[in-house]
């Protein structure tokens, strides 16, 4: 996002270039029916933390994964059916999703426990909604 500002900044004639210093991204989640299969991934391969569930639970999520991807590929993106779309995100969030979410942990720090779903594990962000 910052490279197309500063591109667009250099491309843009007598218009004011965007001052830009900085940038920070609150959540990466860009594309959801992208990364939902990758809860797997998430949960038991070792690129960032131990995995964090049982060897049981990670075959059936890697048994699931195939399906969810087809699913939500044919339904949510070839071809936008609402009801196939809504069955797919829901197997996927069931067989995929729910066993990570089942483990209390803060799904954007695995090193720490959630301190509150409702709040997305921060509660210092339950007031962004009200603004």
């Amino acid at each position: 996002m910052a490279s197309t500002i500063l591109d667009q900044n250099s491309a843009r004639t007598g218009l004011e270039e965007i001052n830009l210093v900085s940038i920070m991204m609150g959540d990466g989640l860009t594309d959801w029916l992208t990364m939902l299969p990758y809860y797997y991934d998430m949960t038991w391969t070792p690129a960032s933390v131990p995995p964090v569930l049982d060897i049981k639970t990670c075959v059936a999520m890697k048994a699931a994964v195939p399906r969810c991807e087809k699913w939500l590929y044919d339904s949510c993106k070839e071809v936008f059916d609402s009801i196939g779309c809504a069955v797919a995100v829901k197997f996927c969030a069931d067989n995929i999703g729910l066993p990570f979410n089942s483990t209390g942990l803060n799904a954007w720090d695995m090193t720490k426990i959630c301190e509150g779903i409702e709040d997305n594990c921060y509660p210092e962000t339950s007031g962004v909604d009200a603004v």
